[in-house]
């Protein structure tokens, strides 16, 4: 009886790291269907880029090769997969929710696949060039008030505004903060918190209009259900946790990115 005892116990403790290896493996799955479903790779790749743009436009009036010396540890330190793996770690520490199966098994309902699908397009290369025409459709004929109020709708429940504030102030204060080790002059820290407080202020306006442009141009195939049902999966609480914890890990990435960018940079004075 004691030797089937400890049969039974030896055969339980060896079962117990096959089955966390299969419980973190789904997990992994899990995490992996959510990220690809709701295109947080392509979305976090044009704010990146975006923030790029504007060191290529010298606001600080570098020479050509302090900006080229920016450009290349930016494009290091804010690469894609490191983003991503980042993101990836982020929702591995902080354990996938019980709400995760539910936010999953949502995201593939046929009204919302309608539109994830559009977002998918969107950052195509063919997505990329119908842009312009649907933009020039629009100047032509505007958008609905119902439909205005949808975009609105969506844009309010996930907090998209202030999400893209967030992101965009991580990275702008990341450049800023490399500005004294490639001049002659720097800033303080005090310094530093006016400008990017500054920053923020000024850019929220503009965030809020490029998301209603954005969404706008993005969604201008899909139909006032599909994004009603949208809206509404983001009031849930499943769809809440979606949306709080991929922003929270998105910052989260961007803001190692940031101290990654900054001590590359200053260790290069």
């Amino acid at each position: 009886m004691i030797t089937t005892l400890r049969t039974l116990t030896l055969l339980l403790f060896l079962s117990l790291p096959l089955a966390i290896v299969a419980q973190t493996s789904k997990q992994d799955v899990l995490v992996e269907q959510v990220l690809t479903q709701t295109n947080v790779e392509e979305s976090l790749s044009q704010t990146v880029s975006s923030l790029k743009d504007q060191i290529k436009s010298n606001p600080l009036q570098l020479s050509e090769s302090q900006v080229d010396t920016l450009l290349i540890h930016f494009d290091a330190s804010f690469a894609s997969p490191k983003l991503m793996q980042r993101i990836k770690q982020y929702f591995q520490e902080q354990k996938v929710s019980d709400l995760a199966p539910s936010a999953a098994e949502q995201l593939t309902k046929d009204h919302i696949q309608q539109v994830l699908n559009a977002q998918e397009y969107y950052y195509t290369l063919q997505g990329s060039r119908e842009r312009i025409v649907r933009k020039y459709e629009m100047e032509h004929d505007s958008i609905s008030g119902q439909r205005n109020k949808l975009l609105t709708s969506i844009i309010d429940t996930t907090s998209a505004v202030e999400s893209a504030v967030k992101e965009r102030s991580i990275i702008f204060r990341a450049i800023i903060s490399t500005f004294g080790s490639l001049s002659n002059r720097s800033f303080s820290e005090s310094q530093i918190d006016g400008i990017v407080q500054n920053f923020r202020m000024q850019m929220r306006p503009q965030v809020e209009r490029e998301l209603k442009d954005k969404l706008a141009v993005m969604y201008y195939e899909v139909d006032n259900k599909a994004l009603a049902d949208y809206q509404s999966f983001y009031e849930t609480e499943a769809g809440q946790w979606l949306s709080s914890t991929i922003a929270d890990a998105r910052q989260t990435a961007l803001q190692a990115a940031a101290d990654q960018f900054v001590e590359s940079i200053n260790g290069t004075d």
